[in-house]
């Protein structure tokens, strides 16, 4: 990359380096012109773990690179005195890793990271250099063609590989498109390196190393046998081959790093206390190995690698071998709480495989999953009854979510209840059973369920007449959920939601008298009862990531029972005392959908590890706001599409969602609980003069899903006025108020559930519950001033986004969770501004995720030519803890 010299900045009298950059470059006006916009990113990086860059310029012909003069050591240099010890290379790869996370954030890749490139300084102090291989991932440079195997990797034209061989992702080798997920592979080789003393793929000449990386797996036992469970399980996932299943986000190794180095901390013992897989002897370099030569199924080799990570917590607080755990299930899409057949030989599981979630039965010895349950709505929650007959569940057909059952081998379902629970606007509706929902004799079942008194409580449903029972009252403010029979009958353990904590409790079954277990500053959710009833075995963040444990009915202190990055979920106990459960993980981004290029081109704008929503595109095509909670709590973000920087506009302990412009682009309305309650709050364009707009609380609470389905304030085209949904008593009201006075009025509508201005600030589109089907949604138009009314098209419309022209409505169609996608409904246009639009022709489809990923909202761009959306991509497996008891 160039000659790098000491130097001395005479006007700001400070040394620096200078980095003079190949003759070569200032000739191919395309890479020097791609490498000022990455250097542009660079500078924005301001983090101490990574080398600043102060400017980037040209003098006499030359161009050169002003950077950071760091005083230390490269990593590369310490690691040729060999393995660092345990501790070091933990707080190492802790700053690197945080280091990391700041650049994707920004968007920014290292594409070179390696030894080389992690300056040490004398009091441990990390920095990143180098990151002249960086490539802003937006805008996105065409991509070459795939190359054989190559001879060289330094090559920095946009589609040729990039990086040094040892260190390169599979994908990079090969030449294609990468991204963050990279970097954690190359994070995951320096980790394995600074434990091991030798790299994790190698050979003698470059072929044979790029070799290595595509078809071999490192050698376990070259880790100190001392190495924590936990970072030999992140270790699994950051060199996963394929990577769609490889660790996600940089910061999930953060964390894991984090909770090991506390644990050591707390243990105050050496690392060797915390035994890993290598004290089995032989055992992890075989599941290691057997991962190698399972590249092609991915997902199933590095769940065999976790299955020798986890550990079980003696009531002792010793620690003993880790429990083994082996994948269930491995499918494209996303499989979700699964449930033992009596006999322990089969599970019912949750799949979305197929573009919505199904319900399917399957063989533990493998195979084929059998469908019993299927539908375009998403049916899930799957339950086997005591005698195996039945298997119950829950599904929103389109009118609320209700409790079916359905015969074990397939066939004609049977509806039980209704829990009154709108399950596309209330994420909690899937945790509407436990684990063991079934009475042992099989004639009950529990479910909560809202009152007429809107609160959420458990139920008891009787199977043969669906008489419903009430067994819980919860305080105001708290749901009860998650509900499961003891073994004998006598006791239901429950999950308590409560102010922003969920507690563990029992309750007598007959004198219906419930105490708490287990109530503290934790998550600890999901009772599931053992065999022999003195057990809970759930899943809890109280040691960072969700893991499971289990708790003594009598109380006491927990055990874990699963370590690692997890999240784990959903237990399940089996009459052997196998135990069940969901590994899941998720992903957000925004994607930019341009309607009218050749295939309907999708470019993904954000690269980020957290969460991106509610997109909203400024007057001038270019600027987009959303919301993100990158920094651990959501804000406002912008984005600069052309460039690719992101900047956050509000910073404040506070939740921000759900932004809009107004249509100059010189202010953004969003909504906010800065003030106690959500409430619509503008500011700005660039995050000043934050003030309320009203007083009104809108319906919302910071439940994920919650957030992503209601509506935020909106202003209306010719910026007269700003709409939201409110509520007037128990009903939705659409309210509309002046940005200049503050001064508002009901609109007049009834049941405005969700809403977008048509083409002016007389006319809306909105979405109703239908009087002729109970529960089911429409499309509507109607004049705010006649308060004429015009039914579009009777669907399921969790988001609408009306087209600046008016010709047509892009909706989210949501019959259920996992299918949800974009559909363009033509509109007929009326030349009289007192006229109401029509249906134009049928719906069409604009996205389709197959149930991998999903929609979540967004908005049309000016001109109408493309839709900026979030898409959802959804990865959960089934797996199975052996040896617990």
């Amino acid at each position: 990359m160039g000659e790098v010299y000491r130097a001395f900045d005479t006007r700001l009298k400070r040394q620096v380096a200078v980095k003079l950059l190949p003759a070569e470059l200032a000739s191919n006006p395309e890479r020097l012109a791609r490498l000022e916009r990455e250097a542009q990113l660079l500078a924005s990086l301001n983090h101490p773990n990574i080398a600043t860059l102060h400017s980037f310029g040209e003098a006499n012909g030359a161009h050169f690179m002003v950077l950071e003069l760091l005083e230390g050591v490269t990593l590369a240099a310490r690691l040729r005195r060999g393995a660092m010890p345990i501790p070091d290379a933990l707080d190492v790869s802790r700053q690197i890793a945080e280091g990391l996370e700041a650049a994707h954030e920004r968007g920014v890749v290292h594409r070179d990271l390696k030894p080389a490139n992690v300056m040490v300084s004398d009091r441990g102090r990390i920095k990143l250099l180098d990151f002249g291989l960086a490539k802003a991932l937006a805008p996105r440079g065409p991509v070459g063609a795939e190359p054989s195997h190559p001879t060289q990797a330094d090559l920095t034209a946009s589609g040729a590989v990039l990086g040094t061989a040892p260190y390169m992702s599979p994908e990079q080798l090969r030449g294609r498109d990468v991204d963050h997920r990279s970097d954690v592979w190359a994070f995951g080789c320096v980790l394995y390196e600074m434990l091991a003393g030798v790299r994790p793929f190698t050979g003698e000449t470059v072929a044979d190393t790029i070799s290595a990386v595509i078809g071999s797996a490192p050698e376990p036992e070259r880790l100190p046998s001392a190495t924590p469970a936990s970072i030999r399980a992140l270790l699994s996932r950051c060199l996963e081959k394929d990577a769609e299943l490889r660790l996600d986000r940089i910061g999930e190794a953060r964390r894991a790093i984090e909770a090991t180095l506390r644990a050591l901390s707390e243990a105050g013992e050496p690392p060797g206390a915390i035994p890993g897989p290598g004290a089995r002897a032989g055992s992890a370099r075989g599941r290691w190995r057997a991962a190698g030569r399972l590249v092609p199924v991915g997902a199933v080799a590095t769940l065999i690698i976790i299955a020798g990570l986890h550990y079980l917590e003696r009531e002792s607080q010793e620690r003993s071998d880790p429990l083994p755990i082996r994948p269930l299930t491995s499918f494209e899409g996303t499989e979700w709480s699964a449930s033992w057949s009596p006999d322990g030989s089969q599970v019912a599981f949750m799949h979305s495989g197929s573009g919505s979630a199904d319900i399917a039965v399957m063989s533990v010895g493998g195979g084929e999953p059998h469908p019993v349950a299927t539908g375009p709505h998403d049916e899930h929650t799957p339950r086997w009854s005591p005698e195996g007959s039945k298997v119950a569940f829950l599904s929103d057909r389109g009118t609320g979510l209700d409790l079916h059952w359905v015969p074990a081998t397939g066939g004609a379902e049977r509806r039980l209840a209704a829990t009154n629970i709108a399950y596309l606007e209330r994420w909690e509706g899937i945790y509407a059973m436990g684990a063991n929902p079934w009475s042992p004799d099989g004639t009950r079942l529990l479910v909560s369920r809202l009152s007429a008194e809107a609160d959420l409580g458990i139920w008891q449903v009787d199977v043969g007449s669906g008489r419903l029972e009430r067994m819980t009252h919860p305080p105001p403010g708290s749901e009860d959920l998650e509900a499961s029979w003891s073994p004998d009958g006598r006791w239901i353990a429950f999950a308590r939601w409560e102010s922003g904590r969920v507690s563990l409790w029992l309750s007598d079954a007959e004198q219906r008298q419930a105490r708490p277990l287990l109530a503290d500053a934790h998550v600890n959710r999901g009772p599931a009862w053992t065999p022999d009833g003195s057990r809970l075995v759930f899943f809890s963040d109280r040691a960072g990531s969700y893991n499971l444990w289990d708790i003594r009915v009598e109380g006491g202190t927990p055990r874990q029972l699963t370590a690692g990055t997890g999240p784990d979920y959903l237990p399940v106990v089996s009459s052997t005392w196998k135990v069940l459960f969901t590994n899941w993980h998720h992903q957000t981004d925004l994607y930019w959908l341009d309607l009218e290029a050749r295939g309907r081109d999708q470019v993904r704008l954000t690269f980020n590890t957290r969460e991106n929503y509610g997109a909203e595109v400024a007057a001038d095509g270019n600027r987009i706001v959303y919301h993100s909670d990158r920094t651990g709590n959501n804000e406002i973000w912008l984005l600069d599409r052309s460039s690719g920087t992101q900047r956050q506009l509000t910073d404040d302990s506070a939740v921000d969602v759900l932004p809009a412009w107004s249509p100059d682009g010189t202010q953004v309305v969003f909504v906010s609980d800065r003030g106690g309650s959500f409430q619509p709050w503008i500011m700005h364009a660039d995050g000043s003069g934050i003030h309320r707009l009203a007083e009104h609380v809108l319906p919302l609470t910071a439940d994920y899903f919650e957030g992503n389905t209601y509506t935020g304030p909106r202003w209306s085209p010719d910026g007269k006025l700003i709409g939201y949904v409110t509520r007037v008593g128990e009903e939705p009201q659409l309210w509309l108020v002046e940005p200049g006075s503050g001064s508002g009025r009901s609109s007049g509508i009834p049941g405005v559930l969700r809403f977008d201005w048509y083409m002016d600030s007389r006319r809306i589109l909105f979405v109703r519950r239908t009087p002729e089907t109970p529960g089911a949604l429409a499309l509507y138009a109607a004049h705010l001033a006649s308060g004429q009314e015009r039914l579009l098209i009777e669907a399921p419309c969790s988001q609408i986004l009306a087209a600046p022209d008016g010709r047509s409505a892009a909706y989210v169609h949501a019959a259920g969770h996992f299918g949800m996608n974009l559909f363009r409904l033509p509109l007929t246009t009326p030349g009289d501004p007192a006229e109401l639009p029509g249906p134009d022709g049928s719906p069409e489809r604009l996205t389709d995720g197959g149930g991998i990923w999903h929609v979540h909202g967004g908005a049309w761009s000016p001109d109408g030519r493309a839709i900026v959306y979030t898409r959802d991509t959804d990865r959960g497996d089934i797996l199975v803890l052996d040896g617990y008891r």
